[in-house]
C-alpha cells in the first residue's frame, strides 16, 4: 500500500501498545508545525518526534470508501509504519470488534483491519471515486449524521423521563433505528427512587395484645410513621404519607396529605 508519490509509506497498523498517532513520512501530515519531543519504546530507546498535525486516511469499511481524519498526529522519521493509538480510539468510545473498529454507542463502523504477520493493518486505499467519499472524523462525536428529530440523552436520564422504565426496555428500543433515541452513555447508575420503592417492610403481627402496647394510658393504642415527601406526588399533589396503627382493632388506615 504505496502512495501515489514516490517513496510515501501509507501502511497504517492499530497498535494497543502506542499511546500516540505517529506517522514516518511528514507528507502524510495537513497542517503541520514544528514540534521538539521523545518518548521511549518498549526497548528503552528514545524516539524523536519533530512535527504534529493532521492526517487523512482512504478507508474501506463494509465495502464502501471514506476517509478518516486523525487529529494530534506526530512525525518521527526513523519509524517504518504507522501506529494508531488504540488507546487513543477507545478514549473516543470507539473499539475493536472482530475485523472492524466501531463506535461503541451506535455500532457505526470507521474503518476494517486485516491481520498480516500477527499485526493488525488497516485497509487503506490510495486512490477513493467521488460518490463514495464519506467524511467520518474520529475526533468528533459524528454528530452530523444525526437527524434532528433524534433525542440524545444517557441511559438514565431516558429512564428518569420515561417514568423509570427498566434500562432493559430503554435499551431494546432505542436499537430500533425508528426509535428516535439515541443513548450517548450506557451506565446503568442506581436510580434512588426505584431503589426505595422496592424495599420491603416487617410483617405485621397477626395478633396484637396489650403486652406489646398497653391501652390503659393516652398514646398506647395508636401509633403513626410520616412519610415522604414522596415523588412523584399524586393527582392531588400530595407528598406525603400518614400510617396510622389501632392495635386495638389491627387496623392500619393510609392518610395522604
Amino acid at each position: 500500500m504505496n502512495d501515489s508519490r514516490a517513496g510515501a509509506i501509507s501502511d497504517w497498523i492499530l497498535d494497543s501498545g502506542a499511546s500516540r498517532h505517529i506517522v514516518s513520512d511528514d507528507r502524510l501530515l495537513i497542517d503541520s508545525k514544528q514540534y521538539n519531543d521523545k518518548i521511549s519504546l518498549a526497548d528503552n530507546k528514545k524516539l524523536v518526534l519533530t512535527k504534529v498535525g493532521r492526517a487523512r486516511l482512504f478507508v474501506t469499511a463494509r465495502g464502501k470508501q471514506r476517509h478518516i481524519e486523525l487529529s494530534d498526529v506526530y512525525y518521527a522519521p526513523s519509524l517504518a509504519l504507522n501506529p494508531i493509538s488504540y488507546g487513543k480510539l477507545e478514549q473516543l468510545e470507539y473499539a475493536l470488534d472482530g475485523r472492524e473498529v466501531v463506535r461503541r454507542s451506535d455500532g457505526h463502523v470507521a474503518f476494517k483491519v486485516t491481520m498480516r504477520n500477527s499485526v493488525l493493518v488497516v485497509e487503506t486505499s490510495s486512490a477513493i471515486k467521488t460518490a463514495e467519499v464519506i467524511f467520518a472524523a474520529l475526533e468528533e462525536k459524528a454528530t452530523a449524521d444525526v437527524s434532528p428529530d433524534v433525542q440524545e440523552a444517557t441511559l438514565v436520564n431516558f429512564h428518569q423521563r420515561f417514568g423509570h422504565m427498566s434500562y432493559d426496555t430503554i435499551e431494546k428500543i432505542a436499537k430500533n433505528p425508528g426509535s428516535g433515541l439515541r443513548i450517548t452513555d450506557y451506565r446503568r447508575l442506581t436510580c434512588i427512587m426505584c431503589a426505595q420503592s422496592k424495599q420491603t417492610k416487617n410483617s405485621q403481627r397477626k395478633k396484637i395484645t396489650g403486652a406489646q402496647s398497653p391501652i390503659d394510658r393516652v398514646g398506647g393504642v395508636i401509633c403513626c410513621n410520616l412519610k415522604g415527601p414522596l415523588t412523584p406526588a399524586n393527582r392531588l399533589r400530595n407528598r406525603y404519607l400518614v400510617n396510622l396503627v389501632d392495635h386495638k382493632s389491627v387496623l392500619l388506615p393510609h392518610l395522604p396529605g
